[in-house]
């Protein structure tokens, strides 16, 4: 079977953007970014007759599970790259670079002008990205203003202080805080 562009980009495999295999994942950024517009354009209105989830759920290609949502506005590249899982909640302001893949698990609270990286370019050559997904656990939290950079995994109920730059894996039950994050104590069960 051949990969896609976007298995490619989920498995930190190098791709030159210059490239008729990128095309696909031009698309994909027209057809998310077209639907966040007009998301956080309209989506007071979008929350008063009920169809704001809905429209979140298209931008992300169907991977919003049940209870889950968004509160605009938030700008998201790869609708289809992102999963969010329920009953998470993310606030406002939200910055997804989702080339390489998000899973957010369920429970996840993720606090307003957070950024999900997970591109990085070649430095010899700036057009070739390779990505890693980042990973969020069931029930961890990440506070106002937080960096998560790619191919980093947060553990399960873990705590990612306010601006925080987290550059390596979290465990389980800890919190994390500084730039780069460290751990500062963990949480007893």
């Amino acid at each position: 079977m051949t990969k896609t562009v976007f298995d490619k980009m989920r498995h930190s495999e190098p791709i030159d953007m210059r490239t008729s295999e990128y095309q696909p994942a031009r698309d994909e950024m027209a057809r998310t970014s077209s639907l966040m517009y007009a998301i956080n354009r309209d989506w007071l209105p979008m929350m008063e007759n009920n169809t704001l989830n809905a429209k979140l759920n298209e931008a992300l290609d169907g991977n919003i599970d049940e209870g889950a949502g968004i509160l605009p506005p938030a700008q998201i590249d790869f609708g289809n790259q992102m999963h969010l899982g329920k009953h998470s909640f993310i606030n406002h302001s939200l910055m997804a670079s989702a080339a390489g893949g998000i899973d957010i698990e369920e429970d996840v609270q993720i606090a307003p002008r957070v950024n999900l990286v997970t591109v990085n370019h070649d430095l010899k050559d700036k057009m070739i990205i390779k990505c890693a997904p980042v990973h969020i656990k069931k029930g961890a939290w990440i506070g106002a203003n937080a960096t998560i950079l790619p191919g980093v995994t947060i553990g399960e109920n873990s705590v990612v202080g306010a601006a925080s730059v987290v550059t390596k894996d979290v465990p389980d039950n800890c919190v994390v805080v500084g730039n780069p994050a460290r751990i500062l104590k963990k949480i007893e069960e």
